[in-house]
């Protein structure tokens, strides 16, 4: 899965990119026309740890999400050319906005208000879209003139879907807050549009103002309220130091803060919920390993990001849950007591299924 992380100047981006992937990427200076950067989050999941300890495998590896830091121009502009190619290629985007105050590095606007770069950015997103839409509608406006009578009468209706999403989104309707009629999604299918992208908002504050989280949170999410959608606070600067130092430290640390979880865990959290993706695992002496997929993902498809081979041969999954395993803490108990069971390749995977596949290649 893939997330862009966008913003205006100065918001923390790179910030909050390192602090995800533990990149140490330099902060600062300007991002014009350079490529993204990229890292990889490896998911936190006590499962695994529990797993490992009763196999003792040789390797443990967790799931992993990729973020890429999508450039911005200096005048703010988010959505030009290298970028809108960039985010053509994720999954989801995250939005930074600025909660924190610092003389030797201005705000763009001169003061910091982060609704108002919510908002900005929303809007930046609705217009970007309209316009695509716009010149979309004039391209086939332009060739209708020498089409056949049939064909020019499915452009005039491909027309008017486009005019009904172009209207829904000048009243402030993201694609990602709409049913799409079987019509408009033909409409648009060749068209990309980023508000049909789930959006996470992070507000990245200061850390003298980690207290008024819960109270920044209430605010933020009054004005973010959609089912693909969704927010957080966290002082990006502080998360980045943390993911340097050791489990221990960064555990005390927090502990020392009031913080219960890491920011890592909360983007992850915040990123699996607007996707809507669950972790399967596979467990063994030689590895335990977790694997993300899209939730409502049938067995034989979701055995494709174990192994291709294994899709094509796929033959059944043996499989129990987490709960039911970590009681009896051994497979040979599972298999006594009847609790793995034997799915088809129709079976929907489900977040914590312990997983073996059966294939012929």
């Amino acid at each position: 899965m893939q997330t862009g992380i966008i913003g205006l100047p100065s918001a923390g981006k790179t910030t909050i990119c390192n602090a995800l992937t533990g990149n140490n990427t330099p902060t600062g200076g300007s991002n014009i026309q350079k490529s993204p950067k990229l890292g990889i989050a490896h998911v936190p999941d006590q499962r695994l740890e529990e797993l490992s300890e009763i196999y003792k495998p040789k390797k443990t590896i967790q799931a992993e999400l990729n973020f890429s830091e999508i450039p911005s121009q200096l005048s703010g502009e988010i959505f030009h050319g290298k970028s809108v190619e960039y985010l053509q290629k994720m999954d989801a985007i995250i939005s930074v906005v600025r909660g924190f105050n610092n003389e030797s590095v201005p705000h763009l606007s001169g003061t910091v208000n982060f609704i108002r770069d919510i908002e900005k950015i929303n809007f930046d997103i609705m217009f970007f879209d309209i316009s695509l839409l716009d010149r979309r509608i004039d391209r086939i406006n332009k060739l209708i003139k020498g089409m056949r009578s049939a064909e020019r009468t499915l452009s005039l209706k491909k027309i008017e879907n486009l005019k009904i999403i172009q209207e829904d989104l000048e009243k402030g309707i993201a694609l990602r807050d709409r049913h799409l009629s079987p019509q408009e999604s033909e409409a648009i299918s060749d068209t990309f549009l980023v508000s049909r992208l789930p959006l996470l908002t992070i507000v990245n504050i200061d850390e003298k103002d980690l207290d008024q989280t819960e109270e920044i949170q209430k605010e933020v999410s009054s004005v973010i309220d959609s089912e693909l959608s969704g927010s957080m606070v966290m002082c990006a600067l502080l998360e980045e130091e943390l993911s340097k130092l050791s489990f221990g430290d960064a555990k005390e640390l927090r502990t020392d803060l009031n913080m219960k979880t890491s920011g890592l865990e909360n983007v992850i959290k915040l990123t699996y919920s607007v996707l809507g993706l669950v972790s399967f695992i596979t467990v063994g002496s030689d590895e335990v390993r977790a694997w993300t997929v899209s939730n409502g993902t049938p067995a034989q498809e979701a055995a494709r990001v174990v192994h291709s081979d294994i899709a094509k041969g796929f033959i059944r999954a043996e499989v129990v849950s987490y709960e039911d395993f970590i009681c009896e803490r051994s497979m040979a108990k599972i298999r006594e007591k009847g609790l793995l069971r034997k799915e088809g390749k129709d079976y929907l995977v489900k977040d914590g299924d312990i997983v073996n596949y059966l294939f012929s290649i």
